[in-house]
């Protein structure tokens, strides 16, 4: 697994390093802009010089360009909407893990990249849905592979915990999505 190195307000991972520092950082900040306008309260309760605390990463989108993944880390400046993660081609905003299984309006605790066109994202796993989210993760957290297809980023694996577990922001267990 990828560690993160922190760099101003981000933490990267070691692949992304070299891009912020000459290059990349353009779109990196380009896509943290896009993120930071969706969220623009959350000036309110962190001090960053964005104004927003992310976590970023990337890989290569296999066609010759790359793919970001920016994590919002907090949501509010309470423990009920933890991490969102904003997937990018380029600059180019693709989709969110709010719209991707699991289906969580949160609950995300980390973003990695995980080879080519690929990424894995960490989501907080309460023991039951009627948990407080003040005691999100108590049982721990599941990890999904989203995998770009040039066009959509869709899920290649994970699984929903077994009843009575949900993934934070869930809710309910319930079948995927058609």
């Amino acid at each position: 697994m990828l560690g993160k190195l922190t760099v101003g307000c981000c933490a990267l991972v070691p692949a992304v390093a070299s891009l912020f520092l000459g290059g990349g950082n353009r779109q990196i900040a380009a896509d943290e802009a896009y993120v930071a306008g969706v969220y623009a309260h959350c000036a309110a309760f962190t001090p960053s010089p964005h104004h927003c605390s992310f976590a970023v990463a990337a890989t290569p989108d296999t066609a010759g360009g790359r793919l970001y993944a920016v994590e919002l880390r907090y949501q509010t400046g309470d423990d009920c909407y933890a991490g969102i993660v904003y997937f990018f081609d380029q600059t180019r905003f693709i989709t969110r893990t709010r719209d991707l299984p699991p289906d969580s309006i949160g609950g995300v605790t980390t973003v990695h990249a995980a080879g080519a066109a690929r990424f894995t994202v960490a989501y907080l796993v309460d023991k039951n849905k009627d948990t407080s989210c003040a005691a999100g993760g108590d049982a721990g957290t599941d990890t999904y592979t989203y995998r770009w297809t040039g066009h959509h980023m869709v899920r290649q694996s994970g699984a929903l915990p077994r009843p009575p577990e949900v993934i934070l922001g869930t809710g309910i267990n319930r079948p995927w999505p058609a």
